[in-house]
C-alpha cells in the first residue's frame, strides 16, 4: 500500500479543504479574541496564560485518525467540544470587545466551519479512524 493510500486510510477522510480552512480560522479566531477579551477584563497576564492553553489544547489533543501529528489522543466527542468551545469562546470575545457588531461576523464563520466540517464531525462521532 502506498504511503497516499495509508494517509487515506488512516486520516479522515471527511475532512475538505474549506472545513479545514474554516475550522483554522476559527481557531485563529479564537486564539486572538478570548486573550484579548480576557487580558482587557482580567489583565494581561491573564491574557497570556489564556492564549498559552487555547493554542496548546488545539495543538495537542486530537481525536484517533483525525489528523496527519499525534497528540495527546482524545475521544472524538472531547475533540469536537474543544472545537465548540473555541468557537464560542470567540463569539463570547467578539461581543464583548465589539458588541454585536463585532459577534455577528465570527458567529457566521462559526457556523460556516460547522456547516464545512458537519461529514467530518459524524465521521468522528461514528468512531472515525479508531478501527484503521
Amino acid at each position: 500500500m502506498s504511503d497516499r493510500a495509508t494517509d487515506a486510510a488512516r486520516y479522515s477522510p471527511a475532512d475538505t479543504p474549506v472545513g479545514a480552512a474554516t475550522r483554522f480560522a476559527v481557531e485563529v479566531a479564537a486564539w486572538v479574541l478570548v486573550p484579548w477579551a480576557v487580558g482587557r477584563a482580567v489583565g494581561w497576564i491573564a491574557g497570556v496564560v489564556v492564549l498559552v492553553v487555547i493554542v496548546a489544547a488545539t495543538g495537542t489533543f486530537d481525536a484517533v485518525g483525525d489528523k496527519r501529528h499525534e497528540g495527546v489522543t482524545v475521544p472524538a466527542p472531547v475533540r469536537l467540544a474543544l472545537e465548540a468551545g473555541l468557537g464560542i469562546g470567540a463569539t463570547v470575545a467578539a461581543g464583548y470587545l465589539w458588541g454585536p457588531a463585532g459577534a455577528v461576523p465570527v458567529a457566521v464563520l462559526v457556523v460556516a466551519a460547522a456547516v464545512a466540517g458537519r461529514r467530518r464531525g459524524a465521521w468522528l462521532l461514528q468512531g472515525g479512524g479508531a478501527g484503521a
